[in-house]
């Protein structure tokens, strides 16, 4: 019985692990500065928000943080509470700016939720823009969070409906095993009074 209760608690909480919704992939020309919004839940509103550096979270680098936005003179973030949107900004693009980034919420006592994003510096010609999360006007981009978050609900109350029929029918066999060992024993007892 405690196989399906652990396996509650892992699909619950794997759906979670990446609630920052930004681009996946940003392209800037070598030089120039690019802005990448990052839009997160409405319960992280008062909690740290950060840029880390470096495909593996386990190892990525502070670039710049909430609570320390001045501390860099080359990434620079800004949190609007009121549309729930962490903008973070990457200035003078080098070659050594490529790469992955994280948009991150630290959790306090927990994982701290993440988005991950690939940064891309052009030295040949111009970019055009591809259409991403963040290349949207913010209204929509709240829009577009309303129903990636109706989705995760979805999901998850999809997932925990399945878990809470596989334990039913678990807790019904063990049941159904339970009384047909009784039975069985009974069947035994009332042989032997008769024999």
């Amino acid at each position: 019985m405690a196989f399906p209760l652990y396996l509650l608690l892992i699909l619950t909480g794997l759906t979670g692990i990446y609630s920052i919704i930004t681009a996946s992939k940003v392209t800037v020309k070598a030089g120039d500065s690019i802005t990448t919004p990052c839009l997160y839940d409405s319960q992280y509103i008062n909690n740290v928000k950060y840029l880390c550096k470096g495909y593996y979270w386990s190892s990525c680098i502070y670039a710049v943080r909430t609570d320390q936005p001045h501390s860099s003179s080359k990434f620079s973030i800004s949190d609007d509470k009121m549309k729930r949107l962490v903008t973070v900004t990457i200035k003078d693009a080098t070659d050594e700016d490529t790469g992955y980034y994280w948009c991150a919420v630290e959790i306090n006592g927990g994982s701290d939720n993440r988005g991950l994003f690939h940064l891309s510096v052009n030295r040949d010609h111009p970019i055009t823009p591809e259409p991403a999360h963040t290349t949207k006007d913010p209204s929509t981009v709240h829009q577009d969070s309303d129903s990636s978050y109706l989705k995760s609900f979805t999901i998850r109350l999809t997932m925990l409906l399945f878990v809470a029929v596989a334990l039913f029918i678990w807790f019904m066999f063990l049941k159904h095993k339970q009384s047909k060992a009784e039975s069985t024993t009974m069947t035994g007892e009332n042989d032997m009074t008769q024999g």
